[in-house]
């Protein structure tokens, strides 16, 4: 057994079925001892294993001391559901996903599946109303159709297990350099890719590549940018519109001071801190397949008008 592999734990809804793994694509699963070891096939072709992380499968309704003692022992919590399961059982599941977030530590990540083809959308929305999962650090939570496993995030998952969740590295405590290389060779952990870590490597784009290159849509910043994306499962959300008003904005605000570094630059400009900035100076326009592929100028006001 390699025990350097991160340690999870599949908590299932019914633990004597376990069928929804052989539903992940481009994944399989082999025993060693008494762990399972989740794969990644490189290729048909050639049917290479590459092993992502070793784990144990658990009812998620057992609740005692004993077993949540253990489930924070783990690097990672992944829980599956049934649509049907969470309908008769509807009471039971949430109450356990509420503990589930109680106990976890910040930094483990954790992701829910729901197998099903019911109303997927509200069920959903119901767990995320209802569950306090912003206290834990990496909370998601995926709707997915039966036999469409396709949809599921296991590579992203193990991405954000490559974190040592005792001595975790973040977007604050990377150097520029480690930064813009894991940023461009796809290797920067989820973590990192927060409001803060975009901003600075939006701001690092624009003192080493000038501003003409960040805002363009084959400079470096949007071509790794995509890229990144993409390796994330988030190839759907790149907006060009977003990215270049983020970067003018920085490029705005950097041109009228003085800063040393961008922590220095964050500190003194509170109103970057606000991921929702945006939403002054647009409408729903810049959602837009238009907005996403090409410059949409703010519709609401003068992106200027943020020296004011």
């Amino acid at each position: 057994m390699d025990k350097s592999l991160p340690k999870v734990i599949f908590l299932l809804d019914d633990e004597e079925n376990s069928s929804y793994l052989n539903e992940m694509y481009g994944l399989s699963v082999h025993k060693d001892r008494s762990w399972e070891i989740m794969c990644l096939r490189q290729t048909k072709a050639q049917m290479q294993k590459i092993k992502l992380f070793r784990f144990t499968k658990m009812s998620l309704l057992v609740e005692d001391k004993k077993m949540n003692d253990y489930i924070k022992t783990n690097d990672g919590v992944v829980v599956f559901i049934s649509d049907e399961k969470l309908k008769t059982q509807h009471k039971k599941i949430m109450t356990r996903l509420k503990e589930l977030s109680k106990i976890l530590d910040k930094h483990t990540p954790l992701f829910i599946y729901v197998f099903g083809n019911t109303a997927l959308v509200q069920i959903s929305k119901s767990i995320e109303a209802t569950t306090p999962f912003r206290q834990v650090y990496r909370y998601e939570f995926y709707s997915v159709p039966t036999f469409n496993g396709s949809n599921n995030k296991m590579l992203e998952f193990s991405k954000l297990l490559t974190i040592n969740n005792k001595d975790i590295s973040h977007s604050k405590t990377l150097s520029d350099e480690e930064l813009l290389e894991m940023f461009e060779t796809k290797t920067l952990p989820i973590n990192s890719w927060d409001h803060y870590g975009r901003l600075r490597v939006v701001y690092l784009s624009i003192k080493k590549k000038t501003f003409l290159d960040t805002i363009n849509q084959k400079g470096w910043l949007c071509t790794h940018w995509k890229s990144y994306k993409k390796s994330i499962g988030h190839g759907n959300l790149w907006n060009f519109s977003l990215t270049r008003f983020w970067a003018s904005i920085i490029y705005l605000i950097d041109e009228k001071g003085e800063y040393y570094s961008f922590d220095a630059f964050y500190e003194a400009n509170p109103k970057l801190h606000r991921g929702s900035l945006f939403k002054e100076y647009y409408g729903e326009e810049l959602f837009t397949d238009e907005a996403k592929n090409n410059w949409l100028p703010p519709t609401k006001q003068k992106i200027t008008n943020i020296l004011k």
